[in-house]
């Protein structure tokens, strides 16, 4: 997201599931079954970008570039 690049994901485990829900949900991305995906699906993944939202990955860049990585700590720090 700090880039603004669409994304293919490719979730296995514990919270990539969520991840992955949020990256549909907010159009940013394409989702596929890692265990269960053919070349073809994998292809369209990074040529179909009918379904990515260019204003959402503008958002979300927005977004992550203000708050930055270290956002999450720093809030936490905050808290007595």
């Amino acid at each position: 997201m700090y880039y603004g690049k669409e994304m293919v994901i490719l979730p296995f485990s514990s919270d990539q599931f969520n991840i992955a829900y949020d990256v549909e949900k907010n159009k940013l991305g394409s989702v596929l079954d890692p265990n269960n995906f053919s070349k073809e699906e994998l292809a369209n993944a990074f040529n179909d970008r009918e379904e990515i939202s260019t204003e959402s990955l503008q958002y979300w860049k927005s977004i992550s570039r203000k708050r930055g990585a270290d956002y999450a700590a720093k809030q936490i720090m905050k808290v007595d």
